[in-house]
């Protein structure tokens, strides 16, 4: 019985090749979108999941507040650790741990690694990492070891032995520093995703006074999710009185370790984070293609019922019941669905190696896994059984006789579901197109909004090299040489990336208050380079560097003048005196400036103080004319290697560092692109479904039309105002719901655009179009079809 249904299967989608390959092609291309978005997702749900005690691993950070101003990190007070053990027997065990690029080199063999961390010897502890030469127990115990993972040791060693040799060792890139360690383990490289991927394990035999990362494993009988209101509330008593005099208190941010890639986004982050919420999205347009492809099925098989209601009639006669009508169809379905699936492999298999590079994963769908096999056989089924049992029960449903006669009144079987699945399927894609146009023009937006400076043609050159860093001034007289270079400065950090948070005591009619600020130490020409504007005041001058070994001057934007309630009349001149950190200093502030955004647009704009530094500068901000940048770079290469103790040589340009911030958002608003436009492709197809029922259930009607004398126009106008009836009515649906969506969407950022009537209007329009398009061809044909046929069909 199922052989026979297998080949009559067969026989239906030779003999339909048109509706087969549309239906085929639709449910391929759902599946590709669907799988490809699905393996997105589960790589992002899987980080930090392999770690054998993940459930009872969590990451403790600190929330820096002063007056009121919040400064959330990753990394938390370093003391908690210690006290945590000591006093607290929920507590298993805890880690600490920093990150030092490191400068490894081994006989003619080198390589300089960013994932190389300093860290407690607990720390295999607490993360059980898979040891193949050495053992957690013994190989963290010496204050002269280095751990590797595999990677690293076949970069030094090759084929040789790594246990027990001697490497040196460089937390710079210039071997002049280094230090001889020896190799005490080798880690099997992670295979699990991680939010940081240590390669170098470093002892770490003291405790720093700076914030580092902390985990902590908690016992198996403890429930973790207790922590913040069981222990943190007693356990930041015992610092409380360091932090009271600068009014300050430390605020939990606690997340458990599966979650921190998903969840966390403070600053510090070992590594960029993924969002949550954006998982969810994904997840629900993965799913709604699919389900469009689905729609499509049911609407094709619908549409294709009239011409199989004799087959259905004659089968009830010789003696099939309905259940094995419907077994048959499900059956057809279900081969329809593996064959789409085929097709949709065949997709994967071509798109995955851009889906990796767009997406910066490693993913494979890995088809040689039985589990992978299994799962994919399963989902083609299921939506093989989903797409096909409307149709099924629908077409098993015609009377004999009436079947027979070809007499079978199909369009009065509930035609209003065909209808709504339609509106459905126009409506999420017309949701796509509008996020698609409102992403492309916040990002439009942010890339052309007004910074508050000059980030133009500004060659960036980070002075990693130590031996750079004391030569500023000499570089910078040499630069200026060039005729291609306009001005130099230097500076400890630049627009876009994290600042330095710095404490100062700012006058006020009480005396000196201290208060946490966002601080950029910069030379004397660097607020001109960047062409902040003055408001009051004066700017930084070469005059002034004599006094720095006393005093400080400080320029302010007008939000930190306003946070330490000071109004942009009288700051100018105010007493200012600089953190113990950086030397007890005196000064004042000598200018107040226009606020600007030093990062992206998600964020409001933060008080900055820019301090005259001297000397010693971790960048160099070259502005060079546009003529011939390539050779100007050169330049400014052999200069610095020529000075260097053999650094590489890394720049980058201001306006390409600072438009990086908005990465995610060009990828994400790419991906909506490319989904909506899948989106739209598939509903098509079920619109053209939908089209090719509707024109066959009215030709009679056509016939007796043009008797009648009806012109081909008035035809194509009949039978056309019905979809677009349908596209109306989804647009009246999706339309508000887009619009509320990304208004949402839209306050993620602190300055954004707004949505207006454009979009929407454009979004109509080209649904519209769509529609149109689509249903032309069956409706044209219609229309255009010869009397006689029409007749003789009756």
């Amino acid at each position: 019985m199922f052989k026979n249904y297998f080949k009559i299967a067969i026989r239906n989608l030779l003999r339909n090749r048109f509706y087969s390959a549309i239906n085929i092609l639709g449910l391929a291309i759902g599946l590709t979108g669907f799988l490809l978005i699905s393996l997105w997702v589960m790589d992002e749900l899987s980080y930090d999941s392999h770690f054998k005690n993940a459930d009872r691993i969590y990451r403790l950070a600190n929330d820096l507040v002063t007056k009121g101003q919040s400064s959330p990190m990753a990394a938390a007070e370093p003391r908690i650790g210690d006290q945590l053990l000591k006093d607290y027997p929920e507590v298993e065990n805890v880690t600490r741990i920093f990150r030092s690029p490191t400068l490894l080199f081994y006989k003619d063999k080198e390589t300089f690694e960013e994932n190389s961390f300093y860290a407690d010897t607990t720390f295999f502890s607490v993360f059980d990492y898979e040891f193949v030469k050495g053992n957690p127990v013994n190989s963290f115990h010496n204050m002269d070891g280095v751990i590797l993972t595999e990677k690293i040791a076949e970069k030094l060693f090759g084929s040789e032995d790594p246990m027990g040799k001697t490497v040196m060792l460089s937390n710079y890139k210039t071997k002049d520093t280094a230090r001889a360690r020896i190799v005490t383990g080798i880690v099997k490289n992670p295979t699990g995703k991680q939010h940081f991927n240590p390669e170098i394990w470093l002892p770490k035999f003291k405790q720093r006074e700076t914030f580092e990362f902390m985990y902590v494993l908690f016992r198996k009988d403890y429930d973790p999710k207790r922590f913040p209101t069981h222990i943190w509330p007693t356990l930041f008593e015992h610092w409380k009185k360091d932090y009271a005099p600068d009014n300050q208190y430390l605020g939990l941010i606690y997340h458990s370790l599966k979650d921190i890639h998903l969840d966390s986004d403070v600053r510090y982050e070992l590594e960029p984070n993924g969002n949550r919420t954006h998982v969810y999205i994904f997840s629900m347009v993965a799913l709604f293609i699919l389900v469009i492809a689905a729609i499509n099925y049911m609407n094709l098989a619908t549409a294709r019922s009239f011409d199989r209601s004799r087959e259905v009639g004659v089968r009830k006669v010789l003696g099939s019941s309905r259940g094995q009508l419907i077994l048959q169809f499900l059956i057809e379905s279900v081969c329809l669905s593996v064959l789409s699936l085929i097709i949709a492999l065949a997709f994967i298999e071509i798109l995955i190696p851009f889906f990796n590079k767009f997406t910066g994963k490693d993913i494979s769908l890995g088809l040689l896994n039985p589990i992978t096999i299994i799962y994919v056989l399963l989902l083609a089924t299921g939506v093989g059984v989903v797409s096909g049992i409307y149709p099924a029960f629908f077409i098993s449903s015609f009377m004999p006789v009436k079947a027979l006669k070809g007499t079978t009144d199909t369009v009065k079987n509930k035609p209003g579901l065909r209808k709504g699945l339609v509106v459905t399927q126009f409506a999420l894609s017309v949701i796509m197109i509008i996020a698609t146009m409102v992403v492309s023009k916040q990002l439009n937006y942010v890339k052309s909004s007004d910074l508050g400076f000059n980030k133009d043609q500004i060659l960036l050159v980070e002075l990693a090299d130590p031996y750079l860093k004391k030569k500023c001034e000499i570089i910078k007289t040499e630069l200026l040489k060039n005729p291609s270079v306009i001005q130099v400065a230097g500076s400890n950090n630049i627009p876009g990336k994290p600042m330095n948070h710095i404490y100062f005591k700012f006058e006020q009619p009480t005396g000196l208050e201290p208060n946490l600020v966002n601080t950029m130490f910069v030379d004397h020409d660097y607020m001109q380079m960047m062409g902040f504007k003055l408001l009051q005041g004066e700017l930084f001058s070469k005059e002034m560097i004599p006094a720095l070994d006393s005093s400080i001057f400080v320029i302010a934007n007008e939000e930190a003048v306003k946070f330490v309630g000071w109004t942009e009349q009288n700051a100018v001149g105010k007493i200012m005196h600089s953190s113990s950190l950086y030397k007890l200093r005196k000064g004042r502030c000598i200018g107040v400036v226009k606020d600007f955004h030093v990062a992206s647009l998600h964020e409001s704009i933060k008080p900055v103080v820019f301090s005259l530094g001297r000397k010693s500068f971790s960048w160099l901000s070259i502005k060079i004319r546009g003529n011939n940048i390539p050779k100007t770079v050169d330049a400014v290469k052999k200069l610095l290697g020529s000075m260097s103790q053999g650094y590489p040589f890394e720049y980058s340009f201001l306006d390409e560092n600072f438009n990086k911030q908005y990465e995610e958002e060009e990828k994400r608003g790419t991906l909506f692109t490319c989904l909506a436009a899948l989106c739209v492709f598939i509903s098509c197809l079920g619109l053209m479904g939908l089209a090719s029922f509707s024109t066959l259930q009215r030709t009679k009607e056509i016939g007796v039309r043009k008797i009648s004398g009806a012109t081909v126009t008035d035809i194509i106008v009949l039978l056309s105002k019905d979809f677009i009836v349908l596209v109306i009515i989804a647009l009246g649906i999706a339309l508000p719901v887009a619009w509320y969506l990304m208004n949402e969407w839209l306050q993620n950022f602190a300055y954004h655009t707004t949505i207006g009537w454009g979009i929407p209007a454009l979004s109509c329009l080209v649904a519209i179009i769509i529609a149109l398009v689509t249903i032309s061809f069956h409706t044209i044909k219609a229309a255009n079809r010869d009397l006689a046929s029409v007749l003789k069909y009756e």
